[in-house]
């Protein structure tokens, strides 16, 4: 059954801009004239593109399972045609000027980097160019969108959710026999979307047991005790911290830990929408950056830029020139497509 909530769903776009802020605040440590205090929290960055995991796996399994719900089918086509509008042409469109700004000479890039971008498999890229390094995180998305509905649809809803808990468990057996046999690289332990698959999956399992977590007397008690942002910001914060005391730690376990963290969070606002917390994450202007997220995401990493000693790419004005970047992309892309995909929406329907 899906979760039974409204169609926009509290506190997901709030949830949306917490997650790119950490992601700012984690690349801006690297940036031309950044303060040396950000140093401290560069790591925060790995934590922002987990949230971004966990929410997408728990949006994509609500939408999925809504579907099924009303229509008593998933449609393939109808899924990939919106995920294609709603990705394809920010992404699209940023990978354009960056090729053009490198056909013109205004930029490096390596060989293999465009291409890598345009297949979506740079989270296989080692070291690819600053300006198309952070794609690696759609091109676990897109992984993500060619795997996980089709297993639904096939498995059905039991057995689907039987796979997505094999992933959480096996996940972290995948991450210890990658760095110990295979010595595979901090990049890989993090991108590949073998090693990072359980972020995705329990964003799926949170989904599928809304319904049932909401209803359970221990875990409502838990979530209304003081205990509950202890535990939850612990795991989340100290499975991060576990790469300061063993990278080996924090690949294997840590990410399974912090994982666990968010998700609980991310519980938490959803349900709690109406207060403390809930409330900052749907206050407006929060909402409007998670509203901007996906097009911030897109241009941050060509300004938080430790590669290009420029002006543009100098702390602060390089985050000011990515939010007005991420607004032109927002009202001259994103805006238009998905009116577009509205008027193919009620053409349809008619």
């Amino acid at each position: 059954m899906a979760p039974k909530l409204a169609s926009r769903i509290a506190s997901l776009d709030g949830l949306r801009a917490v997650s790119i802020l950490l992601v700012i605040v984690g690349h801006s440590a690297d940036s031309l004239n950044a303060p040396k205090f950000l140093v401290h929290f560069s790591h925060l960055g790995n934590l922002g593109v987990r949230c971004f995991f966990i929410i997408s796996g728990f949006l994509i399994t609500t939408l999925l399972l809504k579907e099924w719900g009303k229509t008593g089918r998933i449609s393939m086509k109808g899924f990939y045609t919106r995920r294609a509008l709603r990705i394809f042409p920010p992404s699209l469109t940023y990978i354009g000027i960056i090729a053009a700004c490198y056909a013109l000479g205004w930029l490096t890039l390596k060989p293999g980097d465009l291409a890598h971008a345009l297949t979506y498999t740079m989270n296989y890229r080692y070291n690819p160019a600053h300006w198309l390094r952070h794609l690696w995180s759609l091109s676990v998305e897109e992984q993500f969108y060619l795997l996980w509905p089709g297993l639904l649809w096939f498995a059905g809803r039991r057995r689907g959710m039987k796979v997505a808990w094999g992933v959480v468990l096996a996940d972290p057996v995948i991450r210890a026999i990658m760095w110990f046999l295979f010595h595979a690289s901090d990049s890989a332990m993090t991108k590949h979307f073998e090693a990072i698959a359980d972020t995705l999956a329990v964003g799926c399992l949170l989904s599928m047991n809304f319904n049932r977590m909401g209803a359970t007397t221990w875990y409502q008690r838990f979530q209304s005790s003081n205990l509950f942002w202890i535990v939850a910001l612990g795991l989340a914060l100290g499975g991060n911290a576990l790469f300061v005391v063993s990278p080996a730690s924090f690949y294997i376990l840590g990410q399974s830990i912090t994982n666990l963290g968010i998700v609980l969070c991310i519980d938490w606002c959803i349900r709690n929408f109406d207060k403390g917390v809930g409330r900052l994450l749907n206050w407006r202007p929060i909402i409007h950056i998670g509203v901007l997220s996906y097009s911030l995401y897109l241009w941050q990493n060509a300004f938080l830029n430790p590669d290009w000693a420029a002006w543009p790419a100098a702390f602060p004005v390089n985050i000011l020139l990515a939010f007005v970047m991420a607004s032109a992309s927002y009202h001259l892309v994103e805006q238009p497509v998905l009116k577009l995909r509205r008027h193919i929406q009620v053409w349809k329907s008619g």
